[in-house]
């Protein structure tokens, strides 16, 4: 019966010594160039060279889910793992469950190779990433012309309309609307400083996330009159490239959302690590969402789907609370993602949080 199962499967005692193994078990072991005498029968699982094969991280991981179900504190568990031959690597899904069988308590062990659905995955991945690069460099030419070109013609506009109002003598009523008219040139100006800065991504290579981050709201407060409170863990600085993009672009973008829709007076960001998770933030005291149901472009969220995918990238998931006191909009992510070479099991220790007040 086990030899018609097409995936590896080894059985093991209460002891975690294998007892069964099948033929696919048998071509495992041939790939992973692995030679255990009786193919490991009458050994243990964790003693038997397979974990010599699989990446360190997951070897710990698996070695730990496994002790856990043989003491009983678990009934099964999912573990993806990597392994590696002296010319090829694979993905497998390991699998193990306890059953009962002739008053005897064992566990099954299988391993799926997902090699495939884990290209497929990596590709996606790929994908997604490209095309988010290709929206960010959107984003900062888009800044660009703003600034270099829109902001200039306004000023301009605002030159004209004094050279026409000290040349052209105007009664109450013309002056009355040429205030209004410099008034709304000058609110313009304000408005795309404000987005074109928040277009452009500040340069991280050279200051690290978490200055550019305090910076980058500091100047969105003093852009924006709004009060600004950051709470930010230095351990942000040592994330990987892509991790520390995602984070400052979701800050750039629920930014984004809480000046065009929320009508806020203060903002609290907090990015903390804690429990092997990265814990991240943005609230603000503002009107709350206020959402038909519709999906429109001039709708509160827009910019929502941008955030979760840079979140899924991560392995991370986005959540939004919104009431009439304001709206919070939070992300998680596993620091394992986050970090090269990151514990799996990290302590509970929290990091130092350190608060930074910016006044607008």
């Amino acid at each position: 019966m086990l030899d018609a199962v097409p995936s590896p499967v080894a059985v093991l005692d209460e002891a975690g010594s294998i007892q069964f193994v099948n033929e696919s078990w048998r071509e495992f072991l041939k790939f992973l160039r692995i030679a255990i005498p009786g193919d490991g029968v009458g050994r243990t699982y964790l003693a038997a060279g397979i974990l010599g094969a699989i990446d360190p991280r997951h070897a710990l991981d698996l070695r730990i889910a496994l002790n856990q179900i043989l003491r009983g504190g678990l009934e099964r568990f999912q573990r993806s793992i990597r392994m590696r031959s002296s010319n090829a690597e694979r993905w497998y899904q390991v699998s193990a469950v306890r059953v009962a069988t002739e008053g005897a308590s064992r566990i099954v062990v299988t391993h799926a190779d997902i090699s495939a659905v884990h290209d497929a995955q990596a590709m996606i991945k790929s994908l997604s990433q490209r095309l988010l690069s290709a929206q960010d460099e959107e984003r900062r030419r888009i800044a660009r012309e703003l600034h270099d070109s829109t902001v200039q013609q306004l000023t301009a506009i605002g030159l004209h309309m004094m050279v026409l109002r000290h040349r052209s003598p105007c009664d109450a009523e013309t002056q009355h609307t040429l205030d209004q008219v410099e008034h709304s040139v000058e609110e313009a100006q304000k408005e795309i400083r404000a987005f074109s800065y928040l277009l452009h991504p500040p340069c991280l290579d050279e200051d690290g996330l978490k200055t550019t981050l305090t910076r980058f709201i500091g100047g969105f407060a003093k852009r924006t009159r709004l009060r600004a409170v950051v709470q930010i863990d230095d351990e942000i600085d040592h994330f990987t490239s892509d991790a520390q993009r995602a984070i400052l672009r979701i800050v750039q973008e629920a930014l984004a959302n809480v000046h065009r829709h929320a009508a806020a007076t203060e903002i609290v960001v907090t990015v903390e690590t804690t429990h092997g998770r990265l814990l991240l933030g943005i609230t603000d005291d503002g009107k709350g969402m206020v959402c038909t149901g519709e999906s429109r472009a001039d709708q509160p969220g827009v910019g929502l789907a941008g955030m979760r995918a840079r979140l899924r990238q991560l392995g991370g998931k986005l959540k939004i609370a919104s009431g009439p006191r304001g709206t919070t909009v939070s992300g998680e992510i596993p620091l394992s993602e986050c970090l090269e070479e990151a514990p799996l099991y990290p302590s509970a220790h929290e990091f130092r949080v350190l608060p930074l007040r910016v006044s607008g």
